[in-house]
């Protein structure tokens, strides 16, 4: 099936460079692809509406697109392709499968670097993550897409460093920040609300995990505080049961206020540290890779062991801050672009 799939997105690829090389009018476009678009205003959205807002003509590929203010296309289509082929630049997150499935596997080969900007922004801060959401290394993840991008953004020269042990040549890795930090006031806000999200996952075992986070005495201690506890799931979940007593606010909101994450490996805790912010990993049933002390500290393996970082937070709620970002200004969105050679952006102002 999955020959069959990848034999018709190649099929597809052909007739949109064909067409690209007949439409010798008309000035190129900017393209961004959002793979599933998403609620929680990822690294696509927020580029997307920054680049619009620039004026630039931008194409926003994807299956799942909600914003009506820019121009969409569906992914796979053979309009997606000619745009491909016809862009002098391209942003994406996960893959050039964000453009056409299977695009990540056969796009090198009519050499994209040669006529646009290709610019991998990544879904999320590598380096939770020991798998992506096919089951490979994280490692060969990133290496596999090399020969797909002009540059891949990273969020601090930390994270620099680990990509290039991945073997990314280090001329093409450049430290911006993500976009969707610009979302955030750069000062420290917390409501008094606790965000419980697990990255993608089989049912069974997310429910399980759910359950015992729910159930969790640490967790009623904070409700009966007045914290209010809201459940997310991934877009790409099958939905679960979750308990009524749980607040209905909105997912973006509580993304942008919440005052403590419980995830186990989920990208957006990179989210709630740059807004300085706390979380707590629930990591009952997995290996823990990430080896930087201020992320073993807030790692649990039982239910136990997260009572007692709950109970933590609710005594003292001033743990240390976990500093990772280079920037923390409102200019990620404008570095991101001038890879491209879409310069707008004023001075940005480094992380101290």
């Amino acid at each position: 099936m999955k020959l069959l799939g990848a034999t018709y997105s190649f099929f597809i690829f052909c007739i949109g460079y064909a067409m690209s090389l007949l439409a010798t009018k008309g000035s190129k476009v900017v393209i961004v692809g959002s793979n599933y678009g998403g609620r929680a205003d990822p690294n696509a959205v927020t580029i997307s509406r920054y680049l619009a807002e620039q004026g630039e003509q931008l194409v926003v590929i994807g299956d799942h697109l909600t914003d009506s203010a820019v121009a969409q296309v569906k992914r796979g289509s053979v309009r997606a392709a000619r745009y491909f082929f016809h862009s002098k630049a391209c942003f994406y997150t996960h893959s050039l499968s964000d453009i056409i499935p299977f695009g990540h596997v056969f796009a090198h080969l009519f050499h994209p670097t040669r006529f646009t900007k290709l610019i991998f922004m990544q879904h999320g801060v590598i380096g939770l993550k020991s798998v992506s959401s096919n089951g490979v290394s994280m490692q060969d993840y990133v290496r596999s897409l090399e020969k797909t991008f002009n540059f891949m953004i990273v969020s601090s020269t930390r994270e620099k460093q680990l990509v290039t042990g991945f073997g990314v040549p280090e001329e093409k890795i450049s430290v911006t920040g993500l976009p969707r930090f610009d979302n955030y006031n750069a000062q420290p806000v917390g409501a008094k609300i606790v965000l419980v999200f697990f990255t993608w996952q089989k049912s069974a075992q997310l429910q399980k995990k759910m359950n015992e986070v729910l159930e969790n005495e640490g967790l009623r201690a904070l409700q009966n505080a007045g914290y209010l506890i809201v459940c997310q799931q991934h877009d790409m979940q099958e939905s679960l049961f979750i308990d009524e007593k749980t607040s209905d606010i909105a997912f973006q909101t509580a993304i942008e206020t919440c005052a403590l994450l419980i995830t186990d490996e989920s990208s957006l805790a990179w989210d709630t540290f740059y807004r300085q912010q706390e979380v707590v990993f629930y990591k009952p049933d997995s290996e823990w890779l990430n080896s930087d002390p201020h992320l073993l500290d807030r790692v649990c393996r039982n239910s136990e062991e997260l009572k007692l970082s709950l109970d933590s937070f609710l005594s003292s709620q001033n743990s240390t801050v976990v500093d990772f970002a280079e920037f923390t200004d409102d200019q990620n969105c404008a570095r991101v672009a001038s890879l491209a050679g879409l310069n707008y952006r004023a001075e940005a102002t480094s992380h101290d």
